[in-house]
C-alpha cells in the first residue's frame, strides 16, 4: 500500500525489470540483496521528510527503503 513515505505504486515498473516473477522468500532476499549492493548508509542523510524514493534516487540507504513493494 503506498503511503506518503513510501510510494510504492512507484516502484512497481523497476521492481517488475529488477526481480520478473520472484515471490515470498525469494523476492525479500532479491531486495535485501539488490539494497545492499546498490544502496549506502550515510548517518544523517536522511530526515522525517526523506521517502523511500528520495532514498532510491540519492542511493543512500535509510530504514524505510524495505517496505517500497
Amino acid at each position: 500500500m503506498a503511503s506518503r513515505y513510501c510510494p510504492s505504486d512507484r516502484f512497481q515498473s523497476f521492481v517488475d525489470a529488477t526481480f520478473g516473477t520472484l515471490e515470498g522468500g525469494p523476492l525479500l532476499l532479491a531486495m535485501r540483496d539488490w539494497i545492499r549492493d546498490h544502496l549506502a548508509y550515510v548517518p544523517g542523510s536522511s530526515d522525517a521528510e526523506t521517502t523511500a524514493a528520495d532514498t532510491f534516487i540519492a542511493g543512500r540507504a535509510f530504514a524505510g527503503i524495505m517496505p517500497i513493494y
